[in-house]
């Protein structure tokens, strides 16, 4: 949702419901799940503002489909409100994790991916940043703010809100995504508490290799687990 205000974001998710139900009956696949993405740094939103203020309203509306819902989840997104979204009855599981916004990425990983730039502060004196890639392109691509981080630099935090979220008793399906890039990371997921994978900057970075994390993932959850 990309309203500004609980009201528009009320308004949307009423009328993409209302889309949704008159057309999901022509559905041809086997089985539809919803994708309820609380955590896209993308849309300018505060997770632990603008989602908790409304979350019991949102999932109001869009359960009225009956259909299992996945939530997206961002690394910081709260246990505490997740274990709570696990007890509604359409809530099927977890996607875990969004994109981070870069100005939230620590400067370990700004350092190990990305170029230093020198800003003057005084006289002879400079300090070393890390810009997102996308400020040298804000008027070329008409964007604005620094984007957020996908891949690799992501993929440990991914781990650790699995692995924490399993801790804290959430017991409902998650899929893990977040920098799965060769077929040894399939396991690491597994091992963490995911029940599935997701595969998206593979697509780009690492084409070769799509096929065989494919195929790992139909061997190492072959259990469902």
């Amino acid at each position: 949702l990309i309203g500004t205000t609980k009201e528009e974001r009320m308004e949307e998710i009423d009328l993409i419901t209302k889309q949704l139900a008159k057309y999901l009956s022509g559905f041809k696949a086997k089985k539809v799940f919803l994708r309820w993405n609380l955590s896209c740094p993308n849309t300018g939103h505060d997770v632990f503002k603008n989602f908790i203020e409304s979350f019991d309203d949102e999932y109001a509306i869009i359960s009225t489909l009956k259909v299992p819902i996945i939530v997206k989840v961002g690394y910081n997104f709260p246990y505490e409100v997740a274990k709570k979204l696990e007890e509604y009855e359409y809530i099927f599981g977890f996607e875990a994790i969004n994109t981070i916004r870069f100005d939230e990425l620590p400067e370990a990983e700004k350092k190990e991916y990305f170029d230093e730039k020198y800003v003057k502060t005084g006289h002879d004196t400079f300090k070393v940043t890390y810009p997102s890639p996308l400020e040298k392109e804000q008027y070329r691509l008409n964007v604005k703010g620094p984007g957020g981080i996908s891949g690799n630099p992501i993929r440990k935090y991914a781990l650790a809100w699995i692995q924490t979220a399993r801790a804290h008793g959430i017991t409902k399906p998650i899929i893990g995504g977040g920098g799965i890039l060769w077929p040894w990371h399939v396991y690491q997921f597994r091992n963490a508490g995911a029940n599935a994978i997701s595969l998206g900057s593979i697509s780009f970075l690492r084409p070769f290799c799509m096929l065989a994390c494919v195929l790992t993932a139909k061997f190492a959850f072959r259990n469902g687990h």
